[in-house]
């Protein structure tokens, strides 16, 4: 296993009593997609299909992978994979947590290409740097041309925040439904739009993502903004920084998709502002703010 190349796991399930997915075409796109590009030798890819609880940890420790993608159905409570005899074997939060938590120290990057993943999406980003979700169901052609995308721009050397925007337009582009479901999901401090996969690798920095300052004693600072302390001045900072209301939704919904889901229609952006507070500690909402200010 070379310590030079970004290691890409691609992981399906598709149990027979489920409807029937292109899981191979995607498979394929991916690497085609990631072997045309500009850095295609600086990726290596691995695939396992058919993909059980039981086998999960294993393959994760065996390819010590950057990057997870997992393709095939999810429910809003789990990713269902399939036991030796195709059967559904739903795989859930704690379990999947348990099992991403082991490669934590690698893995840069999971993608959960899956109907209502990002609620797991939001889960595992508390122990992988930045995780992909799905917010609803999404169609078999639309997840193919968005991995497609995504790994084609990931191989041409994009951040992975710009991968995620491009594979999102691509689904516009191509007029195929689906491009506002991705949703991305970061641990505070991080940056996906500093996460590089070539820094991953050669005895890069494992700090790869963060920004700058964040676990170097400098914080909010680092990005021109004082460290609020307590959530009167963090309102402020939110009203001055944010000054539109569609921009501050943005941000809502891009670093805390489970505050954006209870905002209900015709919420003035006080209320929003309040709910917010309430519902997240001030310490995460500000590393969350840096990101969208740097």
């Amino acid at each position: 296993m070379t310590e030079e190349q970004v290691r890409v796991l691609f992981l399906s399930a598709n149990p027979k009593q489920s409807q029937p997915l292109d899981l191979l075409t995607e498979c394929t796109e991916i690497e085609q997609a990631l072997y045309r590009t500009q850095l295609k030798d600086r990726f290596v890819f691995h695939q396992r299909s058919q993909l059980g609880r039981d086998q999960l940890l294993d393959h994760l420790l065996l390819y010590k992978p950057h990057i997870v993608h997992f393709s095939g159905h999810g429910t809003e409570q789990n990713l269902l994979l399939q036991d030796r005899q195709g059967n559904t074997w739903p795989l859930d939060t704690e379990a999947a947590r348990a099992a991403f938590a082991q490669v934590s120290s690698v893995t840069r990057l999971v993608v959960l290409n899956a109907c209502y993943s990002s609620l797991l999406a939001e889960s595992l980003s508390e122990v992988i740097g930045c995780v992909i979700g799905m917010a609803q169901p999404i169609y078999d052609h639309s997840a193919i041309a968005f991995s497609s995308a995504l790994y084609r721009a990931l191989g041409d050397g994009k951040s992975v925040r710009e991968a995620l925007d491009i594979a999102k337009a691509q689904l516009t582009v191509k007029g195929l439904p689906g491009s506002r479901l991705p949703q991305i999901l970061f641990q505070p401090g991080r940056d996906p739009r500093r996460m590089f996969p070539l820094e991953w690798i050669g005895g890069m920095s494992t700090k790869s993502g963060l920004l700058p300052g964040i676990g170097m004693g400098i914080g909010m600072q680092g990005q021109g903004l004082s460290v609020p302390s307590d959530r009167a001045t963090l309102r402020r900072i939110l009203n001055d920084r944010l000054r539109l209301d569609a921009d501050f939704d943005a941000f809502v919904l891009d670093a805390f998709p489970d505050v954006h889901r209870r905002y209900a229609s015709g919420m003035e952006r006080t209320q929003k502002v309040n709910l917010l507070l309430t519902l997240k500690d001030v310490p995460e909402i500000a590393s969350a703010l840096a990101v969208v200010v740097s």
